[in-house]
């Protein structure tokens, strides 16, 4: 019965790693596109108001924490 329940317990991990990554590579790519069709990204004037996110990051990483 033991053995049933470590079982599960693999199979959850193995697919909770798999979204894990799977969402990485969405994110990362959605970076990627935004980076080569947005023009102006980083620059103070842009027309969407989009920031250049290094800097954000900094920020957001030191509010949570």
């Amino acid at each position: 019965m033991v053995q049933v329940g470590f079982v599960k317990l693999k199979f959850h991990l193995l697919v909770q790693m798999m979204a894990t990554m799977l969402a990485a590579f969405v994110q990362v790519g959605v970076k990627e596109w935004i980076f080569k069709n947005v023009d102006g990204i980083c620059e103070k004037n842009q027309p969407s108001q989009l920031t250049c996110p290094h800097n954000q990051v900094f920020f957001t990483a030191s509010a949570v924490w």
